[in-house]
């Protein structure tokens, strides 16, 4: 094919792989995905780098690992590393962004690789704040009430009026975490365009806190829990809050039902992105037909599963597994049985612009890193002794159906890969060799 095809490269940050409904859930949370998957190449064993948006997305955009770009704490940022946007800018494509996540706003220097770039979704900061400033107080009316103070405090009556109508449309389940807003921009982007274009999107849905838009909000609830997102301030309620980091300290237990409840909205936030994916992708193809479109994750997320909660720390497969799914112009209907690092998209996206279209290539190793870091003063975890030591530099390694997690726990885990991960006694020497040299490399950068 000689004219060069457009590249749509698209994160939907913190989906677990097996939360899509190709990739094993039961519930049928993309419909679309599944679609492309089947038409398209589906990777079964892709892992991230890292397990949380900002290292994970320079490991993608450099194809290195953490202990080599360095970007790995929220003081960090993205500028001066090589990124596979600088290549494509060379090769005539224009270079688009549009971003929701806080960690790729201008802050952190991620715009500084693209020729458009927008970020959007100040209502996850509303969110958060509010969120924020709500802690402690009691009944639904006591957390409105506080979060007016602070807003009026902080904004005056403008900031009144903005929690108003944030809140009317959470009250009123009209709210999205940003996918609408970052389609229009995407799509007048792309309009606008004259060379061939390299579009980035990063959705942030499928992240806490789950409030998907109504019906989303109920599809997977359980019958009665299903009140909860129609209650007349269902914003507050702690299924939509979802602050599990407490669940860390040893001195709280997770409630099931509240895992569970927060899990289902988890998978509506997934149905829904999975409509507006479908948007964007009928939208550019109609009128580019000739456009690689590649879907993926950043990192997943844990509901308590082997005691962790979020993707902080965690390095079993419900946080660096994620999905990885491409469709091209030509006909390469395949699954990729082997395992691949989502690294590797740097390489692969430079290939595809040089119009070599073909599934990337087979992973020596999987290694997701975990730079140790103290977060004993963290406020959004509780007084109390840890259930595992963070401080501690971590790395998981994945070879030929084997996987290691090392560093976090007292205990070394050996384990089965795949969703359903399983302790065993031995693995491999090779594996606890790549394992002990990955670990080495992190004490020596932290």
């Amino acid at each position: 094919m000689s004219e060069k095809p457009n590249i749509v490269h698209i994160v939907m940050d913190t989906a677990r792989a097996d939360n899509l409904s190709c990739y094993g859930c039961e519930d049928e949370t993309s419909p679309f995905l599944d679609s492309l998957a089947e038409d398209g190449v589906k990777y079964e064993r892709p892992v991230s780098q890292a397990v949380w948006t900002l290292a994970s997305h320079a490991s993608m955009f450099t194809g290195k690992y953490q202990y080599q770009h360095r970007a790995t704490t929220a003081e960090d940022d993205l500028r001066d590393l090589d990124m596979f946007q600088s290549d494509l800018s060379e090769k005539g494509y224009e270079t688009i962004g549009v971003v929701n996540v806080p960690f790729l706003w201008p802050q952190y220097g991620f715009d500084e690789y693209f020729d458009r770039y927008d970020y959007v979704n100040s209502n996850y900061l509303s969110r958060t704040e509010i969120l924020d400033d709500i802690e402690g107080a009691e009944g639904a009316f006591g957390k409105l009430g506080k979060a007016l103070k602070s807003s009026y405090r902080e904004n005056g009556f403008k900031g009144v009026f903005n929690v108003g109508k944030y809140l009317t449309k959470e009250i009123l389940l009209l709210n999205d975490s940003g996918a609408s807003k970052t389609n229009e921009l995407a799509l007048s982007h792309v309009a606008e365009s004259e060379d061939p274009f390299f579009l980035f999107v990063n959705y942030l849905e499928v992240h806490d806190p789950y409030s998907p838009p109504f019906p989303y909000s109920h599809m997977f609830l359980d019958d009665k829990k299903r009140w909860l997102s129609l209650t007349s301030l269902g914003v507050f309620s702690p299924y939509v809050r979802r602050h599990t980091p407490h669940f860390y300290r040893n001195d709280v237990e997770a409630d099931e039902e509240e895992l569970r409840t927060m899990r289902n909205l988890y998978k509506g936030e997934q149905r829904y992105l999975d409509k507006k994916i479908k948007e964007l992708y009928e939208s550019i193809k109609d009128e580019y037909p000739n456009t690689v479109f590649i879907v993926t994750s950043d990192h997943g997320e844990a509901f308590g599963e082997h005691d962790h909660f979020e993707h902080f720390g965690s390095l079993h497969d419900e946080v660096n597994r994620v999905p990885l799914i491409e469709d091209f112009p030509e006909d390469l209907d395949k699954d990729i049985e082997y395992q691949v690092e989502t690294r590797q998209l740097h390489d692969h996206i430079i290939d595809i612009a040089d119009g070599d279209l073909k599934p990337m290539e087979e992973a020596e190793y999987a290694i997701t890193e975990y730079p140790g870091r103290d977060i004993a003063n963290n406020p959004k975890f509780k007084e109390g002794e840890m259930i595992y030591d963070f401080t501690k530099d971590s790395v998981s390694v994945e070879k030929d159906g084997e996987k290691v997690i090392r560093g976090y726990s007292d205990e070394d885990i050996n384990i089965d890969s795949g969703f359903r991960e399983e302790e065993t006694d031995e693995v491999s020497e090779d594996l606890e060799e790549k394992a002990e040299s990955m670990i080495d490399k992190l004490r020596i950068f932290t």
